[in-house]
């Protein structure tokens, strides 16, 4: 994903090459323990669609740390469909945990969401718990301002007609909302 000499490379003061990186959320600790935990509301960029060839959802929040600007992205669809599959996984588990634990350790499916004790395994719920705020989310870092919103009359006027939102109608987010980046 991201090599540090390239993300130094881009992040110079006189960089004239705007990114979108994507970063790993689950094994980075600032991002996984203090970017996907920050307060702060996310915006619908993309409306649920009307029928299945539409795009999916898009909802997105950013977040500053450390200077550098995060966007968390959230697919709500996708995020209902990775509990769904967690959830028949974990049943699936229950089952084969009945028939014996020893069958389980070469599943990496599995393996993830068990606790082993000596001569037992049980689920753990903390680590399903944990997985379930990755649901639907990546993550990406930039250096430039990302965000354009189509405003909320446009989105209204398309949707009753059941049309598209065309691109000449978005409106730019205003960028003297966002922190100063370094």
């Amino acid at each position: 994903m991201i090599n540090a000499k390239t993300l130094e490379t881009l992040e110079v003061p006189d960089n004239p090459i705007p990114y979108f990186l994507g970063t790993r959320m689950r094994k980075v600790k600032d991002i996984r323990d203090k970017v996907l935990w920050h307060p702060g509301r996310y915006r619908q960029v993309r409306p649920e669609g009307i029928d299945a060839k539409d795009p999916a959802a898009l909802k997105v929040k950013q977040v500053v740390l450390n200077d550098r600007r995060y966007i968390v992205c959230l697919n709500p669809g996708q995020a209902g469909k990775e509990a769904r599959d967690r959830d028949k996984l974990v049943m699936a588990l229950d089952a084969q945990l009945k028939k014996g634990a020893k069958s389980l350790l070469g599943n990496k499916g599995f393996r993830k969401y068990l606790t082993i004790e000596k001569d037992s395994a049980r689920i753990d719920t903390a680590k399903i718990k944990s997985e379930a705020r990755f649901d639907g989310k990546w993550m990406l870092t930039t250096n430039t301002v990302p965000f354009a919103f189509p405003s909320g009359a446009q989105v209204q006027g398309t949707l009753a007609g059941g049309e598209s939102l065309p691109g000449r109608q978005i409106v730019a987010y205003d960028p003297s909302d966002l922190p100063p980046m370094r």
